[in-house]
């Protein structure tokens, strides 16, 4: 599968610049390098040492991507050779510069106050359309609808799984999937854990009609989260304060908002997550679900199950518009097997003035994967 998906990416999507084979699992230590910033600037964005006239120059011979269509962060570009005459730092400036007269402010801002921003390149239209084109399409594979609940029944053990497994409250191997299907009680926290992921997958399937509320979330939360081994005084509650000190577990390189904000937080992702095409129009659905998740990572909203639940309304927002393949494909496995990738696209964002574009293109990386593992997975089942 590996040398088939390298081969696929590198001729349909050579704008991804970061690859799970080039990236850390989790438990390794993942430094980021922050992108430069030129306080005495003459001329913003670029080294203090480059004149404005030069400046506007490079500005104005810049793309958001390189030649080649790839969306680079700081952490890979310090190390590639820039183009003409240029220092690395100049050109990060001039991509910088364009990035941010092309990129639309998103409805969300970081801590600082500022917006999250958002890009659709050359590279991410790519994605898109390849996506439109294979999860749009009816499915010849299945003969009957019992055929394809049967098959998505056994995605959502998987994904409930292996999802549980990006948040490191279980290991696959200790907690397989075939666990769910033997119709016993969970006998530890770890087997609750996917139970209680597998119970919300199947629950916002059944409410993929209904508008995301804060009372849904906290709905989906309690299931995430409630069993006899738990606290259940956090289960389906806003964090506090004094809650931060669960999340520091889970995310040492973020640190959540302060817990004062979460509500309007919470009420304003739950208004894009109703509004079509993302509050203020223009935002292709699948990109607005993705945001979702991006946004739930990054607010932090319960003390616990963040991940879990951020991965669930991905999927509840997927529903909501109508992709119906959506419930055959497991993202959680592709990421489980790199999830290095995910941590550090998720870095990328906050590290770099909350640009929404790493995250982006790094999950409908992901989506199409896990659309080749389906075709495969039926592939092998057919011969």
């Amino acid at each position: 599968m590996s040398a088939f998906c390298f081969l696929f990416q590198m001729i349909c999507f050579p704008c991804i610049p970061f690859l799970p084979w080039q990236l850390p699992h989790i438990g390794e230590i993942m430094d980021i390098t922050a992108p430069p910033k030129y306080s005495n600037s003459r001329f913003p964005l670029f080294p203090p040492t480059t004149s404005p006239e030069r400046g506007q120059w490079i500005a104005r011979s810049s793309l958001p991507t390189d030649d080649q269509g790839r969306y680079w962060h700081w952490d890979k570009l310090k190390d590639l050779g820039p183009p003409q005459d240029w220092s690395v730092e100049e050109w990060w400036a001039g991509m910088k510069w364009a990035r941010n007269r092309d990129g639309r402010n998103l409805p969300f801002v970081g801590k600082n106050g500022a917006a999250f921003i958002l890009l659709t390149p050359a590279c991410v239209m790519a994605q898109l359309n390849w996506l439109e084109q294979n999860l749009r399409r009816p499915n010849p594979i299945f003969g009957d609808g019992s055929g394809r609940n049967s098959f998505a029944a056994e995605v959502r053990k998987v994904e409930a799984t292996c999802s549980c497994a990006l948040d490191g409250v279980a290991e696959k191997a200790a907690v397989p999937e075939s666990f769910l299907g033997e119709g016993r009680e969970p006998r530890n926290d770890d087997e609750w854990m996917v139970h209680n992921n597998h119970r919300a997958l199947e629950h916002i399937r059944r409410r993929a009609g209904d508008e995301l509320t804060p009372e849904l979330m906290s709905e989906l939360h309690r299931l995430l989260t409630l069993h006899p081994l738990a606290n259940p005084s956090l289960a389906g509650c806003l964090r506090t304060e004094e809650d931060i000190a669960a999340l520091q577990g889970s995310a040492l390189w973020h640190e959540a908002p302060a817990a004062a904000g979460l509500e309007e937080r919470v009420f304003r992702l739950c208004s894009f997550a109703n509004t079509p095409a993302g509050m203020g129009g223009g935002i292709h659905p699948i990109i607005c679900s993705v945001l979702l998740h991006l946004l739930v990572l990054y607010d932090q909203p319960f003390a616990l199950a963040n991940g879990r639940l951020g991965r669930a309304l991905f999927y509840w927002s997927m529903f909501k518009s109508g992709y119906e393949l959506a419930e055959l494909l497991s993202i959680s496995k592709i990421m489980a097997a790199a999830p290095g990738q995910y941590e550090r696209s998720f870095r990328y964002v906050v590290s770099d003035e909350n640009d929404a574009t790493y995250f982006v293109i790094h999950q409908l990386d992901i989506l199409i994967k896990a659309f080749q593992l389906f075709h495969m997975d039926q592939e092998a089942l057919n011969n």
